[in-house]
């Protein structure tokens, strides 16, 4: 009986990943976070801008959430949002 399939000899594995495997993927937002910064910028579009620390402080105001962590988080993602509209 033999364990390896009649294709496949040590010798001829690849010894190397194939250059797509060097790619460093993104971060992944949870749908909280996304549907929370979405309800948010709709509401108040002309608030924001490009600015990362700009969309910070408006959202001292408008977001009442303890949390510094998801504040950021929901800051980050509507400043994304406002750069892919002004590049389209």
């Amino acid at each position: 009986m033999n364990p390896r399939p009649s294709g496949l000899q040590p010798d001829a594995l690849p010894t190397e990943l194939p250059p797509h495997h060097n790619i460093i993927m993104g971060r992944v937002r949870t749908m909280l976070i996304k549907k929370i910064a979405m309800r948010i910028f709709e509401e108040n579009k002309e608030k924001f801008s490009d600015d990362f620390e700009k969309n910070k402080e408006i959202l001292k105001e408008i977001l009442k959430v303890k949390s510094k962590k998801i504040r950021n988080k929901v800051a980050g993602y509507i400043t994304k949002i406002v750069k892919l509209l002004k590049s389209s």
